[in-house]
């Protein structure tokens, strides 16, 4: 396992992260060489930051890539609305299910009763076994992860996201 999945996995075994994790960072020249120069409303945005991606526990995969927007930081800040406490289990590493990484470039403030400071990337843990024990994860610009229990229902838009 490579990257954000290794980072996750580890984090989740253990109950405090105490390293400083690296947020991935695009190559914009790269990109940039991907597009013929273009202009206008169908010309490509381009952006450093990073994409979502959907992780599937059981085959131990990223199994969708795609391209970041507002729509998934606005559905962040639904989720991290809908917090309703810690997450107090033992075993932080899901077995089953589906992880969702939205990196969030700004950092969104966050300033309520469960999390104070700034989220650069949050993790949605669902699993359609269990789909009122939806987690999330919330990671700061220099690591130090917060899980939690939301009350969302994000395994819609997870199945939706999934499926393309």
């Amino acid at each position: 396992m490579f990257g954000w999945k290794r980072a996750v996995i580890g984090c989740l075994t253990l109950s405090l992260c105490l390293w400083p994790m690296p947020v991935q960072q695009g190559n914009a020249r790269a990109e940039a060489a991907n597009y013929p120069l273009q202009s206008g409303p169908s010309a490509p945005r381009l952006t450093t930051t990073p994409p979502v991606q959907l992780f599937d526990v059981s085959r131990g995969e990223v199994i969708r890539t795609a391209a970041n927007s507002p729509v998934f930081r606005r559905m962040g800040e639904t989720w991290i609305a809908s917090i309703r406490g810690a997450w107090g289990g033992f075993r932080l590493d899901p077995t089953s299910g589906f992880v969702l990484k939205v990196p969030l470039d700004p950092p969104l403030n966050v300033n309520n009763g469960w999390y104070r400071g700034e989220v650069a990337e949050l993790y949605v843990m669902w699993d359609p076994a269990a789909p009122h024990d939806t987690r999330l994860m919330l990671m700061g610009r220099v690591g130090n992860p917060r899980m939690f229990v939301i009350g969302a229902e994000a395994g819609s838009f997870v199945e939706q996201f999934r499926g393309g």
